[in-house]
């Protein structure tokens, strides 16, 4: 609170108007309270979020990630992925075909027939009952009934399966070991193999709209399709680092996280990649975006990381609101400043520019 006094002081003296940042990291650490390495992350609002891991972690947050709370998996088996299909009901998916499910956003969790010992690496519903689950050897599960019974289906390969995608309820793509990538245009009834010109591994693939998707994986690689999965090509991302997770908030912005903390952000599809400052040298191995600004991502020993700027780490600004665009949207700011001598408490606002930076203004005498 002196600091942003003392800035305002400092910049503008008696001018009566003030605009500053408030948040000028990126990425920001939270507190896991777990050494386990994380594996998938789900968000079903800015603030409510679930992360699962290794030895049946399953972590819980409904303040953003300020706190996360341990909740009980029923498991030691590792989790490699989650989804939630309602805002209270969730399948969790990992090691020698584990599933388990929560109707009351986690407060129980109960077992699954999955009818495999394979390793379950991800989970996709389309609806609240209809959802496909991929894994070791080609696995492939089909439910209809929100995974009261879980149907193999034949995938063609015996690739490992690392990751799915449904655009509809009938178009998904999966993508896996040897840059296997498979495609349905019926639901799951059939799988056909896909081109993807590579023979690296694929960990992770994410669409932004039925035509717009992209595909990550080893050595940095990154993949991109615009007509629905037929035909891919090869995006430049400037690092030689695994990417293990990707998650798009449009056609054209999207994050990838990956080996030794990278982050990697695009705003053009991918036609250029920039490297995020993520502060951790942990792999990172699952990305999420609830909006375009507020998103987590998290990894190994417990790493959880934060951002409300779309990981863009803010400058220091010094602004006339007056100057601002037409059709700046400000919104009321929680906190107060009291001046000595019982002077009335300063009046603030605040607003995101485009990059998602938080910035506020005071209206009163600044050096009153």
């Amino acid at each position: 609170m002196k600091k942003l006094l003392l800035t305002c002081f400092l910049f503008l003296g008696g001018s009566g108007i003030f605009t500053s940042h408030l948040f000028s990291q990126g990425w920001v650490s939270q507190v896991s309270g777990v050494s386990s390495a994380l594996h998938g992350v789900y968000f079903t609002d800015n603030n409510t979020g679930t992360v699962v891991g290794s030895g049946g972690t399953i972590l819980r947050t409904t303040n953003g990630g300020t706190t996360w709370t341990n909740q009980v998996s029923g498991t030691s088996n590792n989790f490699d992925g989650i989804f939630f299909r309602t805002p209270s009901s969730a399948t969790a998916v990992g090691s020698s075909g584990t599933i388990r499910q929560t109707t009351n956003s986690g407060t129980t969790w109960t077992s699954q027939s999955s009818g495999t010992t394979a390793n379950l690496n991800e989970v996709f519903f389309t609806d609240a009952t209809t959802g496909t689950i991929v894994g070791a050897s080609g696995t492939i599960l089909h439910t209809t009934n929100g995974g009261v019974n879980w149907i193999p289906q034949t995938s063609g390969t015996s690739n490992n399966l690392n990751a799915v995608f449904f655009t509809s309820a009938t178009s998904g793509i999966a993508v896996g070991s040897g840059g296997v990538i498979l495609r349905t245009t019926n639901g799951g009834s059939t799988w056909v193999s896909q081109s993807s010109g590579t023979s690296s591994n694929l960990n992770d693939v994410y669409f932004a709209d039925a035509n717009n998707g992209t595909s990550v994986g080893s050595s940095g690689l990154i993949i991109h399709t615009t007509n629905g999965g037929i035909n891919w090509s090869t995006q430049t991302s400037g690092t030689s680092e695994a990417l293990h997770g990707v998650h798009f908030t449009s056609s054209n912005k999207g994050t990838v996280v990956g080996d030794d903390g990278k982050i990697l952000h695009t705003t053009s599809g991918g036609t250029t990649w920039t490297s995020q400052v993520s502060g951790t040298e942990n792999a990172l191995f699952a990305v999420f975006f609830s909006d375009e600004h507020t998103g987590t991502a998290v990894g190994a020993s417990g790493k959880i990381l934060r951002t409300t700027t779309g990981g863009v780490t803010c400058p220091v600004i010094t602004v006339n609101p007056a100057t601002l665009p037409s059709g700046t949207v400000f919104s009321s700011y929680s906190e107060t400043i009291t001046a000595s001598g019982g002077v009335a408490p300063y009046s603030m606002k605040s607003f995101r520019d485009s990059n998602g930076c938080r910035h506020i203004y005071i209206h009163r005498d600044c050096d009153r």
